[in-house]
């Protein structure tokens, strides 16, 4: 005969109870975590973007310039890096091409074509794929034409006026960009602060003529007082 087995004792009956709740939860787990896996699967907004073919774009380099887009291509496995076509975003990434052109001086950019081509239409959502195609022309650029310093008040020591101008970069016949005007300005301001001018300020104006091509500039410059 086989000998009886031991009494439990609480302490067994402690373990046996923590394995088995430990088995539940690991059970329930993994089960909650197929089921968002699958509800995650069934609720993509829409087909996933992996390729975008982009022709014209010569101001940007296309990594750059896909960046501005909705519909760039998919990378990755995260959620931040998957995009998802919708009817209607072909209209709302071209607004975005033409104010992206627009700051940098680009007035007559024109997108040819933005054809979205959506594949295994007849598969479910989430298998569904989505390849974009745009074409388009940058136009002529927009250069500076001339370029004035208005200074209200002068450094009185520590920086001069001339080397403050000389960090706005924009001479005559450069290239017109709105990023290099904002950070002209911020230089500007930044080297009156560090020479002792905690409250200087610089602003700026632009006159474009979209049609000829060429921007005037005005910096509106106001050192303040110097700190003791």
């Amino acid at each position: 005969m086989s000998p009886a087995p031991a009494p439990r004792t609480p302490a067994r009956r402690v373990r046996a109870a923590w394995v088995a709740w430990l088995c539940v939860c690991f059970g329930l787990a993994s089960f909650s975590g197929c089921a968002r896996r699958r509800r995650a699967k069934a609720e993509v907004p829409g087909p996933l973007v992996k390729r975008v073919d982009v022709e014209g774009v010569e101001e940007f380099e296309k990594k750059e310039f896909l960046e501005y887009l909705n519909l760039r291509p998919s990378r990755g496995l995260g959620t931040s890096n998957r995009h998802y076509y919708l009817p209607g975003l072909e209209a709302v990434d071209t607004e975005r091409i033409q104010r992206l052109y627009a700051s940098h001086g680009h007035y007559h950019v024109q997108v040819h074509r933005f054809e979205v081509e959506v594949r295994r239409a007849d598969k479910p959502m989430h298998r569904r794929r989505a390849r974009v195609d745009i074409d388009l022309s940058e136009g002529p650029g927009t250069t500076v034409r001339k370029r004035q310093f208005e200074w209200r008040g002068s450094p009185t020591g520590g920086i001069t006026q001339t080397e403050v101008e000389a960090l706005a970069k924009l001479d005559e016949g450069a290239k017109f960009t709105v990023p290099v005007i904002n950070e002209a300005t911020q230089a500007m301001r930044e080297a009156l602060r560090g020479a002792g001018y905690p409250e200087a300020e610089v602003s700026r104006e632009a006159w474009i003529d979209q049609e000829k091509g060429h921007a005037d500039l005005r910096f509106q410059i106001e050192p303040g007082p110097r700190a003791k």
